[in-house]
């Protein structure tokens, strides 16, 4: 099955065009750490991207896809020990709408951090490559995470001409007229959206994270990007979660409540999906 945003973003380019003829750290006991205090690698925050613990984690949001997410790294695996670093890999899996998403980050207290990001989709795969800053807030636990990244994103008109079919169970009648597979991909085409079409991308991504006590924290992002090659696209994607940290036996789990809001634009049709989910990570 497809998620909404894919099924809706097809359906309004077709709808539009006929009408219209992207060493591990240990569990731990003091993970806040306010600005002027020596980080050590083991004590970054679970929801902090430069916490290199193995997780594991489960999730699930109101459309019934299960989300499957494992990751893990490890720190100071180079320089000798003169500064920090950490190199982390993360994946998840949406198991309904056959998403699947990985990311490879490696971060040097010299300069920052630096990352790839790999999101495949039925219609649409983003290939992303970002550089990012921590950011402490003056006598504050509040962290931030500017991001500058750029995307190349690459649209599939006959596997979206596929997902129609899919959707509507065989070809679609509009007007009394029938619509093919073939006859859908052509509509898709007149869009501008020709076959493996692709666009370049830039865009700035916010993470803000505050973990209020050693049990409650909050974390918002905001990425808003607009393309300056290939296919004309926007996009803004807001997310908030709000988490709880407990333990199970000598494991962390961090139980928490997402929600997510992303707006594109593709070849001047705009498209719109509101998520919310519940899920747990385990950091072993």
């Amino acid at each position: 099955m497809r998620t909404l945003t894919q099924t809706a973003l097809t359906l309004a380019l077709l709808s539009a065009a006929t009408f219209g003829h992207a060493q591990s750290d240990t569990p731990e006991k003091e993970s806040v750490v306010k600005a002027g205090e020596i980080k050590q690698a083991e004590h970054f925050h679970d929801a902090d991207p430069r916490n290199t613990q193995t997780t594991v984690g489960l999730a699930t949001d109101d459309n019934g896809d299960m989300k499957l997410a494992f990751g893990g790294g490890g720190a100071n695996l180079y320089g000798g020990g003169k500064y920090q670093t950490q190199n982390i890999l993360y994946a998840e899996y949406l198991t309904q709408s056959e998403q699947l998403r990985i990311r490879a980050v490696n971060f040097d207290e010299r300069f920052g951090g630096i990352y790839v990001d790999l999101a495949f989709q039925d219609i649409i795969d983003m290939y992303t490559v970002g550089y990012m800053v921590p950011i402490q807030a003056v006598d504050s636990r509040l962290l931030f995470f500017p991001s500058l990244n750029y995307t190349r994103v690459e649209f599939d008109t006959e596997q979206a001409a596929d997902q129609v079919i899919d959707i509507n169970g065989g070809p679609i009648i509009i007007d009394g007229t029938e619509y093919g597979r073939d006859a859908i991909a052509d509509i898709i085409k007149n869009l501008g959206l020709h076959g493996k079409d692709s666009s370049d991308l830039l865009s700035l991504n916010v993470y803000a994270m505050m973990p209020w006590n050693e049990t409650h924290y909050t974390m918002m992002q905001v990425t808003s990007g607009s393309s300056y090659g290939g296919f004309d696209m926007q996009m803004v994607d807001l997310y908030f979660m709000q988490g709880v940290r407990g333990n199970l036996g000598k494991v962390t789990a961090n139980i928490y409540l997402e929600a997510r809001h992303t707006k594109s634009t593709i070849q001047g049709i705009d498209i719109s999906d509101d998520v919310i989910g519940v899920g747990v990570n385990l950091k072993l």
